[in-house]
């Protein structure tokens, strides 16, 4: 029987070992495998985050730069009064009100992907403007068109 083992057990040691290894090589495989699927879920979370962030963004600005028009451009337009002046003003107006009605979540989202939010939704007045029910063809000192 002794005589048996001494034969017997070194195959089962390699056995053993090499069951050992393969169950080491499937958890280490697994484990990359989990890694890939939360980073990849991670990335997923990132990125709808963003354009959540960024579909409020634009609402906001669309609203701010139709407030501004209601209140500000289609009076003075209407009186004769439009200039650069009151372009900038009317520009600052709807940046101011786009960054108030953002909802904190969405600026730190938006922040951390643009290194200036004010000039990100900037930006984005730019873009709604020509888009607007009053349209001008003035242009700010910056470069920016007027509202």
């Amino acid at each position: 029987m002794l005589d048996a083992a001494k034969i017997v057990l070194p195959f089962a040691m390699a056995a053993l070992t090499g069951l050992i290894t393969k169950i080491w090589q499937y958890l280490i495989a697994r484990e990359e495998h989990l890694r890939v699927s939360k980073s990849a879920a991670a990335n997923a979370l990132i990125r709808d985050g963003l354009v959540w962030a960024t579909t409020q963004a634009k609402d906001v600005v669309e609203d701010a730069v139709n407030m501004v028009n209601q209140t500000l451009v289609n009076d003075a337009k209407a009186r004769g009064s439009w200039t650069a002046e009151l372009a900038v003003q009317a520009f600052h107006t709807a940046l101011r009100a786009a960054e108030q009605n953002l909802s904190m979540k969405a600026k730190d989202i938006l922040m951390q992907q643009y290194p200036s939010l004010s000039d990100y939704l900037g930006l984005l007045i730019e873009a709604y403007v020509s888009q607007a029910p009053t349209k001008t063809t003035g242009h700010l000192s910056s470069g920016r068109k007027s509202l």
